[in-house]
């Protein structure tokens, strides 16, 4: 349950076949992710059509974030050191995966 009551779950699809989804939840202004997959894939190993397939949904899950003025994006998904740390994400004191949405995301100020 999110915090903040803002809460993200999209798939990708190919006509009617699941690629991936991602599900976030911005909790204490972060964006939490919950579980981001590529269907038939572990996140450690994925080929190049893959990686773009979750590089595209985190990258919608950090709009959404940002929409929601979530400051930095948090993984508590088990697995995928490997792909977060491609992304940029680094562990922080408490063993969290962790990057700031401004990494993914072009914050604009309002004018």
């Amino acid at each position: 349950t999110s915090v903040c009551g803002y809460s993200f779950n999209s798939l990708m699809k190919d006509g009617s076949v699941v690629l991936g989804g991602v599900a976030v939840a911005v909790q204490h202004s972060e964006l939490v992710i919950h579980r981001l997959f590529v269907e038939g894939a572990e996140l450690s190993s994925l080929t190049a059509e893959q990686r773009f397939i979750a590089d595209s949904l985190l990258r919608a899950a950090a709009s959404f974030g940002a929409n929601q003025c979530a400051y930095r994006i948090v993984s508590r998904q088990g697995g995928g050191e490997e792909f977060f740390r491609a992304e940029g994400f680094s562990e922080d004191s408490s063993g969290r995966m962790v990057l700031p949405t401004s990494s993914i995301v072009k914050i604009c100020k309002e004018s």
